[in-house]
């Protein structure tokens, strides 16, 4: 609600968003058209269906050492207190790098790939 505000504010309020003619748009959203557009319960009703994101989300499965409680895959990619079960994508990452996901990704796919390959003694 307040990253709504703050929105409405930029927009209303800045020299730039008022030369270009930036409003927001006033069509209300179908599943809250029963309450007063603009209001604290049309928002709340909006996020609650419309919520999304887009950007790429990492670091929720972090690699790191057995002992760190904060560490969910090994650095194998081993799923940590598991057998036979790896993860290979964006989540792994201990830390968000700062250039897009996507090569990151590739190479985490590539390399664990690899290493699924050496477990199963199949040659490179």
């Amino acid at each position: 609600m307040a990253g709504i505000r703050k929105i409405q504010n930029i927009i209303e309020n800045t020299r730039t968003f008022q030369e270009i003619g930036v409003e927001m748009s006033r069509v209300p959203f179908p599943p809250c058209k029963e309450y007063d557009f603009n209001s604290d319960v049309y928002w709340e009703c909006y996020l609650r269906h419309y919520t999304l994101s887009v950007y790429h989300h990492s670091s929720t499965c972090a690699m790191g050492k057995g002992d760190d409680p904060n560490s969910v895959v090994d650095s194998k990619l081993n799923v940590i207190g598991t057998e036979r079960l790896r993860v290979m994508d964006a989540s792994v990452m201990p830390h968000i790098v700062s250039s897009n996901v996507q090569a990151a990704c590739t190479v985490i796919g590539e390399v664990g790939a690899q290493m699924v390959k050496e477990f199963w003694g199949i040659a490179p």
